[in-house]
């Protein structure tokens, strides 16, 4: 990961003392919940390379638990946060006082029901990071024996009873019986309209994707991407793609929602309010090209001061609003005069994260 994009993260995640799973990926070992020992002082650090941003710094003879080890580096928990630690410097001193194990189980999982995301696999009211809205998407990282996933939400390592989610890898395994291990390699847009198949052997066509529309790759075949898509699942042509790279937002008129990426990792979502019928929100792929902190928007019949103020041209950009409602259908007749309406908390947090020249991908 770039290091522009770790001091980032970090100023705004460090409060809830969670780390970011690099996009490498991690080789979750089973039985591998030991504690494990500083023999020196070491850095915890927010990804597994040595330029990444500080969490905290473990004195020698601090025990923490290991929870996976990733080409050289041990991600740990230790004192409510996790991150990364050089293996080097820690040696292996007994099993951890949780009784269980992870196994590695790359999947994709939606939440049933709101749910509570916890620091450890256990019921304890002060290990909460923080409650899940049920139907949010889950990246599964790996699975507990007593019954636990450990996922990342929104940038966020942390666990979930697997009771109250639905993994995506079954559910596409009815379907596709030869699909293995779920998980978002890439994201790409559509840059002509085309196709999307269920199959590649025949010609079942689940939609037809619009320019600008938004996919997540799931998997590469040959000339195609099997994606995952607001309309379904299905088979694209590579040839009518292209990739969208580092920090970049989308947002989907048609469901009210944003999302703010990072590569293959989503930071943010949120529920927004766009444009009204009379003021649609222009559709296209655009790119930050000012930010102000605090500025006053002037127009025929308007003047609001807003104080995350994210300009993407033509006088349309990205803001807070004082609305005590976002989502659903407000925008059709209520919404805003193109731009694109934010809760004051998630302006704020996407405004701390994104620079000049990062793409904004809109569609319907």
């Amino acid at each position: 990961m770039k290091i522009k994009f770790n001091k980032k993260v970090a100023a705004l995640l460090l409060t809830t003392s969670f780390a970011l799973i690099p996009s490498s990926g991690l080789a979750v070992m089973e039985n591998q919940n030991v504690y494990v020992e500083t023999t020196t002082s070491v850095n915890m650090r927010l990804d597994n390379n040595t330029n990444a941003r500080i969490i905290c710094t473990l004195d020698e003879g601090k025990y923490a638990i290991c929870i996976a080890t990733d080409n050289g580096w041990s991600l740990v928990s230790y004192d409510g946060k996790i991150g990364y630690i050089k293996s080097d410097y820690l040696r292996n001193c007994g099993q951890a006082s949780y009784p269980y194990t992870l196994t590695s189980n790359v999947d994709i999982a939606y939440t049933t029901a709101n749910v509570n995301f916890r620091r450890e696999p256990i019921v304890d009211k002060k290990n909460v990071i923080s409650l899940i809205p049920k139907k949010s998407e889950l990246e599964v990282i790996a699975v507990t024996n007593n019954e636990w996933l450990l996922v990342k939400y929104q940038g966020i390592i942390g666990y979930v009873k697997a009771e109250y989610t639905k993994s995506l890898k079954e559910s596409l395994q009815i379907n596709y019986p030869e699909i293995g291990d779920i998980k978002v390699k890439k994201v790409v847009y559509i840059i002509k309209t085309t196709k999307m198949y269920k199959n590649l052997n025949d010609d079942s066509v689940v939609t037809v994707l619009e320019k600008d529309q938004s996919c997540e790759v799931l998997f590469d075949y040959g000339n195609w991407y099997f994606v995952k898509s607001s309309e379904g699942f299905g088979f694209v042509e590579k040839k009518y793609t292209k990739e969208l790279k580092g920090m970049f937002i989308i947002v989907d008129i048609s469901d009210q929602r944003l999302k703010l990426y990072y590569n293959d990792d989503i930071l943010v979502v949120s529920d927004v309010v766009t444009g009204k019928e009379s003021t649609p929100t222009p559709t296209g792929l655009f790119e930050i090209l000012s930010k102000q902190n605090g500025r006053t928007l002037t127009g025929a019949d308007y003047s609001v001061w807003v104080d995350y103020w994210m300009h993407i041209g033509n006088g349309i950009g990205l803001h807070d609003s004082t609305r005590s409602k976002f989502g659903g259908t407000i925008y059709v007749k209520k919404g805003s005069h193109g731009c694109i309406n934010l809760p004051k908390e998630i302006a704020k947090a996407i405004y701390n994260l994104v620079s000049k020249k990062d793409k904004v991908l809109i569609h319907q």
